[in-house]
């Protein structure tokens, strides 16, 4: 199987950008916090956040009150 470009495990990211291997974690870990730091720009205003699991099995659980979006100056 060839190597995925965008990783394997659960993680976050944007589909615009590439993958942050802080933003990804692989096998079986306790809940922990995980961050995606992208940019919004004139040119590209609009950003897909996506969480997701790229694995053969096994399954993530993404707690959606816990996604906030903090602007970094």
């Amino acid at each position: 199987m060839a190597s995925d470009p965008k990783g394997a495990g659960a993680g976050l990211r944007v589909s615009r950008d590439d993958p942050q291997p802080t933003a990804r974690l692989e096998g079986d870990v306790p809940w922990r916090k995980v961050s995606y730091e992208f940019s919004v720009t004139a040119e590209n205003p609009d950003v897909d956040l996506i969480c997701e699991l790229r694995a053969q099995k096994g399954e993530v659980w993404f707690d959606d009150k816990s996604l906030h979006l903090v602007r970094v100056n």
